[in-house]
């Protein structure tokens, strides 16, 4: 039987640039100022995937949970989302978090509408093209609602969420 040291020795470490992803998708979150019952479902379910994929230390888990209690600025953040896939996956994220709810709150799509002009960098252009592809192509190819999260998730090796 594996110890769970041993599994966690297993998957690849959580890296900065991704981390810092995932604290600014919180900041989109927590952009409103409520924490809403649907993103806290979403918010479990995706970060017990994310544990299944990667090794997420208890540090980066408490600076997690520290920024649902005391939303960060995401402007400092996005200064350690250096990887171009992580920068371009910010707004797309975005977008469904936006709706998760049910409500459009007006704080959140200018939030992220703010959040799509800056994240972009030279990189980050070819890459969200890419996923704005790949994204359109699932749709049309789609016979079931397309699932935009789970196909979020699959390009960082985590998901589908079910």
């Amino acid at each position: 039987m594996t110890e769970p040291s041993e599994q966690a020795e297993r998957r690849p470490k959580l890296n900065n640039s991704h981390f810092h992803m995932w604290r600014c998708i919180i900041a989109i979150i927590m952009s409103d100022g409520v924490y809403h019952p649907s993103e806290r479902k979403f918010v479990d379910k995706a970060f017990a995937a994310l544990d299944q994929a990667y090794n997420v230390t208890n540090e980066q888990k408490m600076a997690f949970f520290d920024d649902l209690k005391n939303p960060k600025d995401v402007d400092k953040l996005l200064t350690q989302v250096v990887d171009p896939l992580h920068r371009a996956l910010i707004p797309w994220f975005g977008q469904f978090i936006t709706m998760i709810d049910g409500r459009k709150d007006p704080r959140e799509k200018a939030f992220v509408h703010s959040l799509q002009v800056k994240v972009r960098t030279a990189d980050t252009d070819g890459v969200a093209a890419e996923l704005e592809v790949a994204i359109t192509e699932r749709k049309a190819q789609s016979t079931r609602f397309f699932n935009l999260i789970d196909f979020l998730l699959e390009r960082l090796g985590i998901g589908p969420l079910g």
